[in-house]
């Protein structure tokens, strides 16, 4: 997880670098979290449904985004796994 958190400020600092402003930035950054989104709807280890918390808190900032799909999978998953 600290490897994708890395990469997703990289990618918005790439995006400011360039001019793309931040909705660049941000749609950059969800598109890169949604690309790694596992199909039973977590991310990284599904041991620890916090991992698949962090990436849905971040997705949820992104009005305007075709993610709603990709939010409710994951929402599933974290409730699932709750012990």
């Amino acid at each position: 997880m600290k490897k994708v958190l890395i990469l997703v400020s990289c990618l918005l600092s790439l995006a400011f670098a360039h001019g793309g402003g931040i909705e660049t930035a941000v749609a950059n950054g969800a598109n890169f979290l949604l690309s790694k989104q596992a199909a039973d709807g977590h991310w990284s280890d599904p041991q620890m449904p916090a991992l698949t918390a962090l990436p849905l808190w971040a997705l949820s900032g992104c009005a305007g985004m075709k993610n709603e799909g990709a939010v409710k999978r994951g929402v599933e998953f974290v409730l699932k796994t709750q012990r």
